[in-house]
């Protein structure tokens, strides 16, 4: 059975991969075993699995990259909301019109505090809000806590599907092209399968972003799977070296 191609993983634990369809709100686990590297969502575009998700009394929340590299926040009930477009190198566009996060101490209706629990709320431009949701925030905290393993990078959106949002989308908005209507085709560096690679650096397939190589400037770019593709550079900046390494 064909996958769907839309590979996301379950926030919390870093794995459980499941195959979801953006269409229908279908989504099933793929027929082969996949694992993804621990990567920050500005860059998953680079890769299979291009987002996560989280769950919250059942009801699920999605984050990805689309096929045109879109960065996507998707509600329970299908509502979906526009963020970023990567552009190239390590430059995006804000697609957000104003949409602003923000992330509380959960309130009951006395104003008292709830204990262990945040509130995610959605705010427009105007200020209006769209969205909020609470949530057992201590649990996430207490697994950051008793990390101990060696990675440096790790924070508290390693774990918080709410805070690794709000972190990606401050972080994103710093990256964000001040030229207006610029073509996110019209600055991206591309190579086809047997001509010379232009520049040194990362490359990946363009628009499947399912292989990922390394070349040096002068060297005949190779196919894909027995397909002659297109090739296209990313920047340093956004994907570490380990990626091209394994």
């Amino acid at each position: 059975m064909k996958e769907m191609k839309m590979l996301i993983f379950d926030h919390v634990t870093g794995d459980d991969i499941i195959d979801f369809d953006p269409a229908t709100g279908l989504w099933r686990y793929p027929e082969k075993p996949r694992v993804t590297p621990e990567l920050e969502i500005m860059a998953r575009f680079t890769l299979p699995v291009r987002g996560s998700f989280t769950e919250v009394d059942g009801k699920r929340y999605y984050l990805y990259w689309t096929a045109d590299r879109i960065l996507l926040f998707r509600l329970p009930d299908g509502t979906e909301y526009t963020l970023f477009r990567h552009l190239s190198d390590a430059r995006f566009e804000d697609l957000r019109d104003g949409l602003k996060f923000e992330i509380v101490p959960a309130e009951r209706r006395d104003g008292s505090a709830i204990p262990g629990y945040s509130t995610v709320r959605m705010h427009d431009k105007t200020g209006t809000l769209l969205h909020e949701v609470s949530y057992f925030s201590q649990r996430y905290l207490q697994l950051y806590m008793m990390d101990i393993t060696p990675f440096t990078d790790r924070d508290l959106g390693t774990w918080d599907f709410f805070v690794a949002l709000k972190d990606a989308v401050e972080k994103i908005s710093k990256k964000c092209s001040s030229e207006q209507n610029e073509s996110p085709l019209a600055s991206r560096i591309r190579a086809r399968t047997g001509e010379r690679c232009p520049l040194d650096g990362f490359w990946l397939v363009a628009d499947s972003v399912d292989y990922r190589i390394e070349a040096k400037q002068g060297e005949l770019m190779p196919s894909s799977q027995g397909r002659n593709v297109n090739w296209e550079w990313i920047s340093r900046e956004l994907i570490p070296a380990a990626l091209f390494t394994d």
